[in-house]
């Protein structure tokens, strides 16, 4: 008897092992995307419009030599200052890596670095091949703000940056992405 009852739960034991590795998992379900169109309500100023659909998260970059679709995309607005610094990245760990940083944007329009020292922009190739624009040698960055909200800057740039053997670089690309505040 004790036995029997030892193999009915030794093959009990073996159906059930059976029964849970052989059942097919049910697929997650596909994620569904709004197809409401964007729509952009301006207030009083350009910085206090309400965007109805989620901001999208797009930058791109080209260099010349071919146009980079940014795969990261990093933005914050620095409490203190009012800066906005934009990373766009190629992938994680890849170069060539874009910044820009706009000296506290107050609503669209054109900044340029001419005009403040926080206003720039930056392109790296690798750790040690960078090309940024300077104040100091007559600034050339100019960043296009098309739309600003509280929490989504979209527009355009263009900069011409030098590295440190003076040899430049032009660099035109595009934003369309949230920010947060730190």
């Amino acid at each position: 008897m004790e036995r029997t009852m030892k193999n009915f739960v030794i093959f009990t034991l073996v159906v059930f092992t059976g029964f849970t590795f052989c059942t097919k998992k049910k697929p997650d379900p596909t994620p569904t995307v709004s197809t409401t169109p964007t729509t952009n309500t301006p207030g009083n100023n350009t910085t206090t419009g309400t965007n109805t659909s989620s901001a999208a998260n797009t930058a791109s970059f080209n260099d010349g030599v071919g146009t980079t679709i940014a795969t990261e995309i990093q933005a914050q607005k620095d409490t203190n200052t009012g800066h906005i610094t934009i990373s766009m990245i190629k992938a994680a760990g890849q170069f060539p890596t874009t910044y820009i940083s706009i000296a506290s944007p107050s609503g669209t329009g054109t900044y340029k670095d001419d005009q403040s020292t926080n206003t720039y922009g930056q392109i790296k190739y690798s750790s040690t091949d960078t090309y940024t624009t300077d104040f100091n040698k007559g600034g050339t960055c100019t960043i296009n703000v098309t739309e600003l909200t509280s929490s989504k800057i979209v527009g355009n740039f263009t900069f011409t940056g030098k590295n440190s053997s003076s040899a430049t670089k032009t660099i035109t690309g595009s934003f369309n992405c949230p920010y947060t505040i730190k």
